[in-house]
């Protein structure tokens, strides 16, 4: 007997008990249906899969090979995902951000587009540079000589107004990006208050549709948008009759609310991107504000020392 997909997505042998029915008919009630005493297995589909079976098609085969791609589809989506959260976690680490890997799982054409960038002088720079950078300013350091603190008070006062400067603009750049992350939050739950009314007319809309097209079978006046009474012609609206204003047909309304509903999620996709991104930056800025908080104390220290 060929295996076949249950209720619960597992493998199972089709039972001879459901093959049986197409060869005997049940004199009571097997004239009113073909498999009307085929026995409940908790299995999808199982009259299609009887005849399938009788007749001997390839369906079986294209089931079992469609589950088994389906479970390799979800390992390999699983994994990617696993990745793609452990590459995250290590870009923040370090303080940067993953670029050019997409959380769902994609074709990558170029390994090189894939990098952690980081903030440097308020540019974005691949964390190999942002590396380079450092060696070469360690160099340069490591080569000057070190004066001793009277010498160097001129110095020091420079550095002093640097760091100040580079403290104000760091705090101006915060102070600018943290209600821009507010209002992006705010915009965010606008555009899901959005997607939950257009779901919800979406519902009632396919809803009043299948009415529609059950009622349409049905014999009545009722049923062809006709009053059965004086024969006026019923609109899909509530606007006063003497308004000849013609509303949208129920399904361009289905379709009207699809496209939105695809296009609300695409806004709500961009939106939680975008407030990620500006989150990690704040980090970032929070982490360089302490930096240079502490390279301005250290710096006063040594000027009150001379």
């Amino acid at each position: 007997m060929p295996e076949v997909v249950t209720t619960k997505g597992e493998l199972s042998h089709l039972y001879l008990q459901q093959v049986a029915p197409a060869f005997i008919i049940e004199q009571k009630s097997g004239w009113s249906d073909f498999f009307a005493t085929l026995p409940y297995y908790a299995m999808r589909n199982t009259e299609s899969r009887v005849v399938e079976f009788l007749l001997d098609m390839d369906v079986f085969e294209n089931e079992k090979r469609k589950q088994s791609l389906n479970s390799s589809k979800q390992q390999l989506s699983n994994k990617w995902n696993s990745l793609y959260f452990s590459f995250n976690k290590l870009a923040e680490k370090c303080g940067g951000t993953l670029r050019g890997l997409e959380q769902n799982p994609s074709i990558i054409n170029s390994f090189g587009s894939i990098y952690i960038a980081m903030l440097k002088d308020e540019k974005e720079i691949t964390i190999s540079d942002f590396n380079e950078q450092n060696k070469t300013e360690l160099v340069q350091l490591e080569k000057q000589h070190t004066p001793t603190v009277g010498t160097n008070i001129n110095k020091n006062e420079e550095a002093l107004k640097k760091l100040t400067d580079k403290l104000n603009q760091l705090s101006l750049n915060y102070e600018m990006l943290s209600p821009e992350l507010n209002y992006d939050i705010e915009k965010l739950k606008q555009y899901r208050k959005q997607l939950e009314a257009v779901q919800e007319d979406l519902r009632k809309n396919k809803g009043a549709l299948k009415v529609k097209s059950l009622g349409s079978e049905i014999p009545a006046e009722t049923a062809s948008d006709s009053c059965p009474t004086c024969h006026q012609p019923i609109k899909d609206s509530l606007l006063p009759s003497e308004i000849k204003q013609t509303p949208m047909r129920i399904e361009d309304n289905v379709l009207f609310l699809h496209a939105q509903q695809k296009m609300i999620e695409v806004y709500i996709e961009g939106q939680v991107k975008v407030i990620k991104d500006k989150e990690k930056k704040l980090i970032i800025y929070q982490t360089q504000l302490t930096e240079t908080r502490q390279q301005i104390r250290d710096t006063k220290k040594r000027i009150g020392a001379r």
